[in-house]
């Protein structure tokens, strides 16, 4: 289990892997929080802004899935699995109020919660699923649970975030299918979500399959660093302290919040 390498000739590190990821995740909130921010004001204004807003946040689009590998990855390897999840769940809360503010202004918004807690409660249906060994489908049945819970919380990329989570880690030894499956139900569930946020319960076939559409055209283009991760290599290569890494997070979402404030 601790050997556990996707491409045991590949060149890519964990830390190559985060530091794409993060860089990803920043590029995204840029354009999301910022950028946009200034182009809403009238402070951005030349011709060819909203094509420069959808190039970043199409790089953007790399970052979970990376995210979600990484994840599963590390619940793969780790030699204290509580201590991850708790790790993931700290800085759920930790992140919270930075979340909440550059989002909404406010220090608690019960509107959406930060992707710390879908990771969080990704990494606890691996746990539930590892836990139960070869009796399979009571685990399933509680990380069906798990899954809901973060739609119900409204974790960003909620339930198909965690799903995807999940099912990368159940698929992780077969690359193959590991970009095949998870990316399918992630991208059906996220259209699932965003549907029922806009329409409700009531299901209409046409809305449903026009956001279904617009998830596939979204969220696909972040499969392409599935790429990266075929290189990836299993070492742990040159990193930063981990903490710095749980720290990006809530910081770069206070800085982008302070610059909000103060123009």
């Amino acid at each position: 289990m601790g050997d556990y390498t996707v491409n045991a000739g590949g060149t890519v590190s964990k830390s190559v892997l985060k530091n794409v990821a993060f860089a990803s995740m920043i590029i995204d909130h840029f354009f999301a929080l910022l950028f946009l921010y200034y182009v809403q004001k009238g402070v951005i204004t030349f011709k060819w802004a909203g094509d420069l807003y959808r190039v970043g946040r199409f790089i953007g689009r790399f970052a979970f899935y990376i995210f979600a590998y990484m994840v599963a990855d590390g619940m793969k390897r780790s030699s204290n699995k509580l201590k991850y999840i708790r790790n993931l769940a700290l800085f759920a809360f930790i992140s919270e109020i930075p979340f909440d503010l550059v989002h909404e202004g406010v220090f608690f918004d019960k509107g959406s919660q930060n992707v710390f807690f879908t990771l969080a409660l990704g990494a606890i249906s691996i746990y539930i699923v590892e836990s139960f060994g070869e009796t399979k489908w009571p685990a399933y049945i509680l990380c069906s649970l798990v899954a809901l819970s973060a739609y119900f919380l409204k974790s960003d990329y909620g339930m198909a975030g965690v799903l995807l989570i999940l099912l990368t880690y159940l698929c992780i030894d077969d690359y193959y299918k590991m970009i095949v499956l998870p990316p399918i139900v992630f991208i059906f569930f996220h259209a699932l979500q965003w549907y029922l946020k806009g329409n409700g319960y009531v299901f209409d076939p046409l809305a449903f399959f026009k956001q279904l559409f617009s998830s596939v055209t979204g969220e696909m283009l972040g499969m392409i660093s599935y790429v990266l991760i075929y290189f990836y290599d299993g070492s742990k290569g040159r990193q930063l302290n981990k903490w710095f890494y749980y720290c990006i997070y809530p910081l770069h979402l206070l800085i982008f919040y302070f610059i909000k404030l103060l123009t």
